[in-house]
């Protein structure tokens, strides 16, 4: 079994797509993870941008298809490093998070996928 990662960057987008199978098709909800951590109910996309003061965060992945019982995964424990990319704007008013500047942007734009 593949699992997310288990580090992450602030600053820099944090990503992994669950899969559950099973019929009818799951939908997918996150417990327990920070504001900025969001999923997509349909792909099971898990993705985000760490803010400055974060230093590890914790989540777990529902699916469910209407049969029970409901599948999770985790609770996942991501310790994140403050990175080298210049100045962090992370929580700057009207931020999206990324970093800076576009070399950081560059850098930060890999995804991981399970499939």
């Amino acid at each position: 079994m593949k699992t997310p990662p288990t580090t992450a960057t602030v600053g820099q987008p944090y990503s992994y797509t669950f899969l559950a199978d099973g019929v009818p098709t799951s939908t997918y909800s996150l417990t327990g993870a920070p504001s900025w951590l969001t999923i997509n109910p349909t792909t099971g996309l898990v993705s985000g941008i760490p803010r400055s003061k974060t230093t590890t965060f914790s989540y777990t992945v529902i699916a469910a298809n209407g049969v029970a019982p409901n599948a999770t995964a985790g609770p996942f424990t991501v310790s994140v490093s403050r990175g080298r990319c210049g100045r962090d704007r992370s929580d700057a008013p009207g931020s999206t998070g990324a970093a800076h500047d576009e070399e950081c942007d560059r850098r930060a734009s890999i995804n991981i996928h399970e499939g």
